[in-house]
């Protein structure tokens, strides 16, 4: 699977009021690097926004993510899978 099936880059129409591009680029890149250092990195779209809400908090515990990159992280997912990712914790 190709590097942009599994975490496709980002576009404009990803960014809103609260997230602009450099903020889910940050994201994307955490995916890439942070995610993929303890397991294969699933394709972001494989899941739900309910299941990624239900495993980032622990994920982000386990791979000692401070707040504002738990926060691109979530905002990311959620862009790329079409939900609302809050940049929330600076």
């Amino acid at each position: 699977m190709a590097l942009t099936e599994i975490a496709p880059p980002v576009v404009p129409t990803m960014t809103d009021s609260n997230n602009d591009a450099h903020f889910l680029s940050c994201g994307r890149e955490l995916y890439l690097t942070r995610c993929a250092r303890c397991h294969v990195a699933p394709a972001v779209r494989k899941y739900s926004q309910a299941e990624w809400a239900y495993w980032l908090p622990e994920m982000s515990r386990l791979s000692k993510l401070n707040n504002l990159q738990e926060s691109e992280l979530r905002a990311y997912v959620m862009a790329v899978i079409g939900g609302e990712g809050r940049k929330s914790a600076e």
